[in-house]
């Protein structure tokens, strides 16, 4: 097993953890596929390893720290930015030698303040829609 088969993207706001596997495109080139959806990051010759988009060009994500010149065969460990609409998010990514399914990570658990906040937000609007039931 080679070191860099499977990296986690880290999302440092909500410590989100998106996992991606090596793999080989039927054009023999490399990328990397994440787990749980079709999504990949690919190389180019001109953007380095980057997250492509929807739409045909658009990158969704990329290395904030290293230039494609500076790229090897692997996306580069370290800090990514994605953007997505009008939200974008700040991401580590970092290899781990056993990419087992199996193995025990933390992943991403709700904060539990932003949730209190949003049942609040919840009951407020609902006793301002139905003011009877008070």
């Amino acid at each position: 097993m080679n070191h860099y088969d499977c990296f986690d993207l880290r999302r440092l706001s909500d410590d989100l953890v998106y996992t991606f596997d090596r793999m080989q495109r039927a054009d023999g080139t490399v990328a990397y596929k994440r787990r749980d959806t079709d999504y990949r990051i690919e190389f180019s010759a001109d953007l380095g390893w980057y997250a492509p988009g929807a739409a045909l060009g658009e990158i969704a994500g990329r290395s904030w720290n290293v230039l494609p010149s500076d790229q090897g065969g692997h996306p580069p460990p370290g800090e990514w930015v994605s953007k997505k609409g009008a939200k974008s998010y700040v991401y580590n990514l970092v290899y781990f030698k056993d990419c087992g399914y199996g193995r025990s990570r933390r992943r991403a658990r709700p904060d539990p303040g932003r949730r209190i906040f949003a049942l609040r937000l919840l009951a407020v609007r609902w006793r301002a829609q139905y003011p009877a039931h008070k």
